[in-house]
């Protein structure tokens, strides 16, 4: 039994937005520091699954 990939970026994003609204932790944070998190995630498994 293999395991879903991870949403990509865009879905990631939406999550995100959600999980902030939900979670005064996360809203203590910068959005967009968390944003760019999820991109650096997405570029390094991009990477990591090669061309």
């Amino acid at each position: 039994m293999g395991r879903k990939p991870a949403p990509g970026f865009t879905e990631q994003c939406r999550q995100l937005t959600e999980a902030r609204q939900e979670n005064e932790w996360l809203r203590a944070g910068n959005a967009d520091v968390q944003q760019q998190a999820l991109k650096d995630f997405a570029k390094a498994r991009a990477a990591a699954q090669g061309p």
